[in-house]
């Protein structure tokens, strides 16, 4: 629940209102008004929060750009993985721009996915196995905005990698097996 506390300034009379939005990070409103419009105000705050827990509204706008996006998604997940795998995941992320630039994040779409996989391979000589694993860290990038409200659809869902080759099984002689 959101408090409400009175300040005085040179702007004049006002009220902070604290809250904790979605995501669970204290925020702080400041709103130059009467008291009853600043409680309203804390009760629009509460309500919003709770459609966008219940996954009636979005937390924001999917025209945020990817890098921003980028950002705000190492900052959730720092102290998730270890510290490898977040170094691991930001070369990825750093590939990915490059290919893609600083677009907004509604407008990856399935074919950019496609073509960035087609780039990795062809140009940047990226092996299959290496692919993959990027391609693993872009869904479950997109899959967290996806839970955040950021975007409907992943656009690395349905992508597949290219194939890897099958290894020649070799098989051991009988001398081999002896010794």
């Amino acid at each position: 629940m959101a408090s409400i506390k009175k300040f005085t300034t040179s702007k004049g009379t006002g009220y902070r209102i604290d809250y904790y939005d979605s995501d669970r990070n204290r925020k702080v409103k400041h709103v130059y008004c009467d008291r009853l419009t600043a409680e309203s105000i804390a009760k629009e705050i509460e309500h919003r929060k709770a459609r966008i827990l219940l996954g009636l509204d979005q937390i924001q706008d999917s025209n945020i750009s990817f890098e921003t996006a980028k950002i705000y998604y190492l900052r959730k997940i720092e102290t998730q993985k270890e510290p490898s795998t977040i170094v691991r995941e930001k070369k990825v992320y750093k590939a990915f721009i490059k290919y893609i630039g600083d677009t907004p994040i509604r407008n990856i779409t399935v074919s950019s996915i496609e073509g960035y996989i087609k780039t990795r391979s062809e140009i940047d000589k990226v092996s299959p196995a290496g692919i993959g694993l990027e391609l693993r860290t872009l869904r479950a990038f997109f899959n967290f905005l996806i839970k955040r409200g950021y975007l409907k659809i992943n656009p690395v869902s349905g992508v597949k990698g290219p194939r890897q080759k099958d290894k020649k099984i070799r098989f051991l002689t009988t001398a081999e097996i002896l010794y």
